[in-house]
């Protein structure tokens, strides 16, 4: 998988580096720090199948997930019953022996694709070695087997128990990348700041977060120690 970089043009670099700038300017050192933090956090609930909100652009592929859109009225009208499980629930540890679960109201395996699993309302919530939790909850969502690849969509939002949170309306995840991404506009609250952007991009191998623009960084208090 190529880096980050590969994935932006000159231009869009440079409108990074310059909205970078402009932030600092406002920017409290130690909210912004925490919030990219948790949002780093989030990553290993990817990893054992449910999606974080954090995203990465997506290149075009044919093996890019169908949308959840052109199968769910497919499944509404046809109920099939071996294939169905309702209010599924699933508990394990992931690589660093932290607990989640995954929950849903109704799991679908795709009548065609075999590899395809549709999700009625599913929701993640992993216990970390702080005993502090993140949730990740969406409308519905899918999971390609044979890719690795995991798509939410509707109302996905990510929440640490620390109060800070992240939504978007659709996101993408490469579990054997480790990379996680939307197109969509996401926005971020937290006790001390707020986020919109366009999109939002993240490296899971190097934790690196990209917000795409325009975006806006807003921080309640001043520039103390800047870290991020």
């Amino acid at each position: 998988m190529e880096d980050t970089q590969a994935y932006m043009t000159q231009d869009e670099a440079a409108r990074l580096e310059r909205l970078s700038r402009r932030s600092v300017r406002s920017m409290d050192a130690s909210g912004y720090t925490r919030f990219v933090r948790i949002m780093r956090m989030a990553l290993p609930l990817a990893a054992v199948g449910v999606v974080s909100i954090l995203f990465i652009r997506a290149s075009v592929e044919d093996k890019l997930i169908v949308p959840v859109e052109s199968d769910v009225p497919k499944i509404q009208a046809h109920k099939i019953a071996k294939n169905e499980l309702l209010n599924p629930k699933f508990e394990s540890m992931d690589k660093k022996q932290q607990p989640y679960k995954i929950t849903a109201d109704r799991a679908v395996q795709g009548k065609k694709n075999k590899d395809l699993i549709m999700l009625d309302r599913p929701v993640g919530v992993m216990t970390m070695k702080d005993d502090v939790q993140i949730t990740v909850r969406a409308d519905t969502g899918a999971y390609r087997q044979d890719t690795e690849r995991f798509f939410l969509q509707g109302g996905v939002f990510m929440e640490h128990a620390d109060g800070y949170s992240l939504s978007s309306e659709e996101a993408h995840i490469d579990l054997k990348q480790n990379f996680a991404w939307s197109e969509k506009a996401v926005q971020g609250f937290g006790p001390d700041l707020l986020i919109s952007a366009m999109g939002v991009r993240a490296n899971g191998n190097t934790g690196e977060i990209i917000f795409t623009g325009p975006a806006t960084l807003i921080l309640s208090n001043g520039l103390d120690g800047v870290r991020e």
